[in-house]
């Protein structure tokens, strides 16, 4: 995630823009719960999750992991 933020940073400043206009939406469809949570501690506060059912069970798990910006994409 930190290399990823950092190399959106580098180039938004290259091509004369403000980083922070740029947003991050980490998509976890297909990844397990334990893993999203990880990507929440290290910083991520948009997710993207493609199936209803695979978003609800990983809501319930990690919603004590703090503050979580969903956004459902993709067909629906």
């Amino acid at each position: 995630y930190h290399d990823v933020k950092q190399r959106i940073e580098q180039t938004a400043v290259q091509c004369g823009r403000d980083p922070d206009d740029i947003q991050l939406l980490v998509v976890t469809k297909g990844h397990r719960p334990g893993l999203v949570r990880e990507v929440i501690s290290a910083g991520a506060g948009m997710l993207g999750e493609n199936y209803v059912q695979e978003a609800l069970e990983k809501m319930e798990f990690i919603e004590e992991s703090g503050f979580v910006e969903w956004h459902m994409i993709g067909h629906i």
